[in-house]
């Protein structure tokens, strides 16, 4: 078991709708005593529910709502952790390796922690160099 995971957007929604990597995000998490991630998550989380109803039309009202009664109790496991504890290792994650600012706080928050993220963006950790792609996992 490991000690402690950030999880990111793309993690987490695929535990609240399934999909085709739901099982292995499902699979990482358990494996980990502690679950973290910046407070962005939660926006992020319930953006991807509402494109997906209101944008997409791809889940119907009462699959939205229940998707945020799950999210609102995942985020009750997971430590919300406030961008002013990584501020400036996100802006330098974010310059160095020219990815966004959203995505170095995930970053940033993993190194700062000692810990890896847990992503399906496999274009993220494509583009990361060294160290930052080393705590990256992904499918």
């Amino acid at each position: 078991m490991q000690g402690s995971v950030v999880v990111d957007a793309s993690s987490l929604a695929a535990l609240l709708l399934p999909e085709r990597y739901s099982d292995w995000v499902e699979e990482r998490l358990a494996e980990a005593l502690y679950l973290h991630a910046p407070s962005l998550i939660v926006y992020e989380a319930a953006n991807v529910l509402w494109k997906k109803h209101v944008l997409l039309g791809a889940i119907d009202g009462e699959t939205l709502r229940a998707a945020f009664r799950l999210l609102e109790r995942l985020l009750g496991v997971v430590r919300i952790h406030g961008f002013q504890e990584f501020i400036v290792e996100a802006e330098d994650i974010a310059v160095r390796e020219r990815i966004t600012v959203y995505d170095a706080s995930y970053l940033a928050l993993a190194v700062k922690l000692g810990a890896r993220l847990v992503t399906l963006d496999v274009k993220l950790k494509q583009r990361l160099s060294g160290r930052l792609r080393e705590i990256v996992v992904a499918p």
